[in-house]
């Protein structure tokens, strides 16, 4: 994975936890017609995930959940 040099010097975990789940992706056995939908998915929850961690979005508990248990339902039926 690559990350932007200012990303690997302030979020060095950012770029080994990126490794991590890129090599368990490339192990997904899910169906070729979902991928574009399950990096739709995966990307959306790495910016909710890259807002809260940065602060730089004013996301309410309530309004977190809501996303994530959308995206959750958006990827229950893709295998």
């Amino acid at each position: 994975m690559h990350l932007p040099l200012a990303c690997r010097y302030h979020f060095p975990a950012c770029a080994i936890a990126g490794r991590s789940i890129n090599n368990a992706l490339l192990q997904d056995d899910a169906s070729p017609e979902f991928a574009g939908p399950l990096l739709l998915c995966r990307l959306a929850a790495d910016g909710l995930w890259f807002a809260t961690l940065c602060g730089y979005h004013n996301i309410t508990d309530v309004q977190r959940q809501a996303l994530l248990s959308r995206l959750l339902k958006l990827t229950e039926n893709m295998k």
